[in-house]
């Protein structure tokens, strides 16, 4: 408020705090990273209408990563401050339209994992950009999950594309699309380890699904079991 700044973004933990402590008067909205690095909406708990507004800075915690991955996607801020235990980054022009634009969520056919899907612990990126979980999970863990694409009522498929090393016929690969916070299951199929396995190279599971529309955020869902090596090679979302 000091600042004269009213509208800005920051990761999800800092964009409630200063929100809530600034009584709205502080508007911050929350964003996730994607496999490029960039900054881009996060759909948990937010309106679409918060990233079309116009903003000019970015909370984040000294030492965060987010720091460069605010750079890297706004540019080289004109300000940093020190506002209690948080860095501000300041720009003197509007970085709105920096942030990925939400219509191109209905620009079909569209690879979700591009635009903001949430990693579980222990889930890296490689040099492809592809997002790879080689952990042990001794019982089926969601590994991936998100974006909470806001899509128009109507059906749509979904096809998650991934590449298995080493999957034991044990193994167990699950996807799913959900609204709902996972409550409701829209479709969901499971792969075992002896049909990765069998895979030569890549391995793909089509969901055809019905979304209910705007109000109903759509996250799609990989969980994992096993003891090989999983790489999302791709998660294309497309009109049915």
């Amino acid at each position: 408020m000091q600042h004269g700044l009213r509208r800005g973004y920051a990761d999800y933990w800092q964009s409630n705090i200063v929100t809530l402590l600034s009584g709205e008067k502080v508007q911050v909205a929350q964003t996730i990273v994607n496999p490029a690095g960039r900054l881009v909406p996060y759909h948990w708990n937010s309106k679409a209408g918060w990233y079309r507004a116009p903003a000019n800075f970015y909370i984040c915690l000294p030492n965060d990563d987010h720091y460069r991955m605010a750079v890297a996607t706004f540019g080289p801020p004109h300000e940093v401050s020190q506002v209690g235990t948080y860095r501000v980054l300041i720009w003197d022009h509007d970085i709105q339209p920096f942030l990925h634009d939400l219509s191109d969520v209905f620009k079909l056919p569209l690879d979700v994992t591009k635009i903001g899907q949430v990693p579980a612990a222990g889930v890296k990126i490689d040099e492809h950009g592809h997002w790879v979980d080689e952990l042990p999970r001794a019982q089926p863990t969601i590994i991936l999950y998100g974006p909470y694409v806001q899509l128009p009522a109507g059906r749509y498929k979904v096809q998650f594309e991934f590449a298995a090393t080493e999957a034991a016929p044990s193994d167990t690969v699950i996807c799913e699309a959900t609204i709902r916070k996972g409550d409701v299951v829209l479709n969901r199929k499971s792969v075992s380890g002896a049909d990765l396995s069998a895979a030569k190279f890549s391995k793909t599971i089509t969901l055809v699904l019905d979304s209910p529309g705007p109000g109903e955020p759509v996250e799609f869902r990989v969980w994992r079991s096993g003891q090989g090596k999983l790489t999302m090679l791709s998660l294309i979302l497309d009109k049915y």
